[in-house]
This record gives structure tokens, sequence and C-alpha cells, in this order.
């Protein structure tokens, strides 16, 4: 996916055009069920460069606490939602950011932003995470949530071992 062609002011725009996507979305989200807020953000993310999401970063994760529903009037919900989706953004280039995105959103305070960030980490199944799924599980106070972690870090283990398989390092 070609992303060089985005100037900061179309960036700037997009960015604009999302947060106004996230505040106006009333929607009852489905786990697993695409929705139009889902639809629209993969839409209009998708075609975008690791800097636009490198600046979407912090509302997609950060500043919200356990009591917290809305935050500059984005609910919580779009915000997991959101995060449910990144994984399935298809565009090599923004892969890193997408990661890193979700392992800082591991730490978020409050626990339905981990809870998505810990979907979105087990559906990329990426091998580089493995670091940050072991350290958020040390951190992790609610026990379902270690136990998805555990199993998180069991998966990514497995993976590892059949990619050193396929290609050992000598």
């Amino acid at each position: 996916m070609e992303t060089a062609d985005w100037s900061d002011k179309r960036i700037d725009r997009t960015i604009k055009k999302l947060i106004e996507l996230f505040k106006n979305s009333n929607e009852f989200f489905e786990d697993g069920m695409e929705s139009n807020f889902s639809r629209t953000f993969v839409d209009i993310i998708t075609p975008a460069p690791p800097k636009l999401y490198e600046l979407l970063s912090p509302y997609l994760w950060y500043g919200y606490n356990r009591q917290d529903t809305r935050i500059n009037g984005i609910s919580i919900t779009v915000v997991a939602e959101a995060l449910t989706w990144l994984p399935y953004i298809e565009n090599d280039n923004t892969l890193l950011v997408r990661r890193k995105i979700l392992e800082e959103a591991l730490y978020a305070r409050h626990h339905y932003i981990r809870d998505a960030a810990m979907t979105g980490i087990d559906i990329l199944s990426n091998p580089a995470s493995l670091t940050a799924i072991v350290r958020a599980y040390s951190f992790e106070k609610i026990e379902p949530y270690r136990q998805i972690l555990s199993k998180s870090i069991i998966n990514i283990k497995k993976i590892r071992e059949e990619i050193e398989k396929k290609n050992p390092i000598y």
C-alpha cells in the first residue's frame, strides 16, 4: 500500500475526520462483528502512513481511567472498538506502528482499553510483541486478563519456535 502521497495537511484533515467519527459514534458494538464505525474507521485509516497512526495514538488509549466512560467527547467503547480493528488493517507499511499502539495500550488504566489491546495483540500474533505481553502480564491485576495474556505468551512462544525451526540461526 503506497502512503507516500500524504502531506501533513492531509494527515491533519484525516485525524480531524477520525476524531469526529469517534465523537459521533453511538453504536452498540458486538465482539467480532463489523459495525458502521469499524467499516468507516478501517476505510479511512487503511491507506494512511505511519505518521498518522502515531499522531492518532494518544486518542486510542492515553488518559482513560477506570471510571471514565468518555474523554473529550469520545466514548471509551469507541476507542476500544478502534483498537480491536487495528490488526485487520491491510497496510504493511503501518504494521510496526499498529503493533506498538496495541503494545502501549496493554498498560492503559482502563480495562476496556487493555482488553481491546489484548485482542488486537492476539490477532496479530507477532513474536516481536512477546516482551510487551510478558511485561503487561506482570502488571495486570485482573485475573481473567492475566489468563488471556498467559495464553498469548504461550501462543507467541509456539509461533517463535516454528519460525526458528524453519529459519535456524547458525
